[in-house]
């Protein structure tokens, strides 16, 4: 998960600040100097991709224009027992995936166990609760 990976990065780079901190106390401020802006130059590139993907996934969860379409076609396939329907999930599942949330658990969980029964009853009920219908 992207989000994951950006959220360690920046602990990361935390972790890098703090040790500088310390090389300076311990070396001098010229050596640590160079390193530090070093530093800065990857947490501002931490910070900026974690913005990016902020950004995505806000956007993400409120494209229905391109949401909905792939559910359909997910529901689709569900409804043919058509194993094309893991591949698309996936798809779904990483695109949508942080933005949409715990909402695509029953959705994984049912297609990973091959149950598309149930796959398709949970894709149909996800799609009313994105349209904003009753479940």
């Amino acid at each position: 998960n992207v989000d994951a990976m950006l959220t360690e990065l920046s602990g990361l780079t935390q972790q890098c600040r703090a040790e500088l901190a310390t090389l300076e106390q311990d070396t001098g401020h010229a050596a640590a100097g160079a390193i530090s802006v070093s530093a800065s130059a990857v947490a501002s590139t931490a910070d900026d991709a974690m913005s990016a993907a902020n950004a995505a996934n806000a956007a993400n969860a409120g494209d229905s224009d391109v949401l909905q379409p792939r559910l359909a076609q997910l529901q689709a396939l569900l409804d043919e027992s058509n194993m094309r329907a893991i591949g698309v999930f996936s798809e779904i599942e990483r695109q949508h995936g942080a933005a949409l949330g715990a909402r695509l658990m029953p959705l994984a969980s049912h297609i990973g166990q091959l149950d598309f029964k149930r796959a398709l009853s949970a894709c149909r009920a996800l799609r009313r609760e994105l349209e904003g219908k009753p479940v």
